[in-house]
């Protein structure tokens, strides 16, 4: 691999730490903006009590400032511990994630085949056809 190619593919590597710090941002405050307090969502009806409330603010994080709860979150993510889902019998995210992916996975490659299926013929069609109506 020539000096060149070895500088461009370092250069954006180096360029994708700002990016992904970028779309963890993103990511985190979309989640931010999402309407509702998640400790009154994770807290039965029944007991909506202030303290009950507070207790669980602290206990998932949610009395520290954006930074702190960032880092940690980001931190969460990077050891792809994603946390437990209330609404499925307190089961780890990462399981119902990994539960789901193969289903996922064949869905996205019959995807990949239709749409090939189909790009293809139309590509040749357009490239035999120069000018014609299937070209534009």
């Amino acid at each position: 691999m020539n000096p060149e190619n070895q500088a461009y593919i370092l250069r954006r590597l180096v360029l994708l730490v700002p990016l992904l710090l970028g779309l963890t941002l993103v990511v985190f405050g979309l989640i931010h903006l999402a309407p509702g307090d998640p400790a009154a969502a994770f807290v039965s009806q029944s007991t909506l009590d202030p303290a009950v409330i507070a207790q669980v603010h602290k206990n998932l994080g949610l009395d520290q400032p954006l930074p702190i709860q960032y880092a940690i979150w980001l931190g969460h993510v990077v050891r792809l511990d994603f946390g437990t889902a209330y609404t499925f019998n307190q089961a780890p995210v990462i399981d119902l994630i990994a539960q789901r992916l193969p289903a996922t996975v064949v869905l996205q490659v019959v995807a990949l085949i239709l749409s090939l299926g189909v790009a293809v013929p139309l590509g040749v069609a357009s490239a035999r056809r120069q000018y014609s109506v299937l070209d534009n």
